[in-house]
C-alpha cells in the first residue's frame, strides 16, 4: 500500500471512527479530540501502523477502531472526564454520510438489524434516538432510570451482536 493509498484509506475511515468515539463519549467535542489524537498518531507513523496491522493480521479499520477505544479509555483514566452532551443526536447526524446512496445503505442495514433485536429493544432505542431523556423513558415504563440504562445497554449489545460488530460498509 502506497503512502497516498494509506492516507486515503485512513481519511475514508474518519466518519466511522468519529461515530465510534461519539458512541463512547456521548460528547461531540470530546469525540473529536479523541479521533484527532488518533489521526495525529496515525499520520506521524504510517509505517508502524501498517506493520502492526500486518503483524496482528487485522484490517486497518479494526486496528484504528481499537486505537480510538484505547485512546478513550486512556483519557478517561487520566482525566476522569466523561460529560454527556445533550446535542449528541444532532452531532451524530452530522457524521453520518451525506451521500444519499451511502446513507440509504446504512439506514437499510440498521433497520434490518433493528428488526432482529425485538420490539421492546427496538422501541426503547428508537425513543432514545428521538431525543427522549432517560428519566422520561423510566417514567413511561414505571421503572428506575438505572433500569432504563441497563435495558439500553442490553439492547445496544444485542444490536451490536446482530450487526456482527459493524454495519454495512457503504
Amino acid at each position: 500500500m502506497t503512502d497516498a493509498e494509506f492516507r486515503q484509506a485512513v481519511l475514508d475511515l474518519f466518519p466511522k471512527l468519529k461515530v465510534l468515539a461519539m458512541a463512547r463519549t456521548k460528547n461531540g467535542a470530546f469525540a473529536e479530540d479523541i479521533v484527532q489524537d488518533v489521526m495525529v498518531k496515525v499520520w506521524s507513523s504510517p509505517g508502524q501502523i501498517l506493520e502492526a496491522v500486518e503483524r496482528l493480521e487485522v484490517t486497518l479499520e479494526k486496528y484504528l477502531k481499537r486505537m480510538v477505544v484505547n485512546r478513550f479509555y486512556d483519557v478517561i483514566r487520566r482525566e476522569n472526564r466523561l460529560v454527556h452532551d445533550d446535542d449528541f443526536a444532532d452531532q451524530l447526524e452530522e457524521v453520518v454520510p451525506s451521500d444519499p446512496t451511502r446513507r440509504n445503505l446504512l439506514l437499510r442495514d440498521l433497520a434490518r438489524h433493528l428488526a432482529n433485536i425485538g420490539d421492546d429493544c427496538r422501541g426503547l432505542l428508537v425513543e432514545r434516538a428521538a431525543g427522549i431523556k432517560q428519566q422520561e423513558l423510566a417514567d413511561r415504563r414505571a421503572i428506575s432510570q438505572s433500569a432504563v440504562n441497563k435495558r439500553i445497554a442490553k439492547c445496544l449489545k444485542e444490536l451490536h451482536e446482530s450487526c456482527g460488530g459493524s454495519l454495512h460498509d457503504a
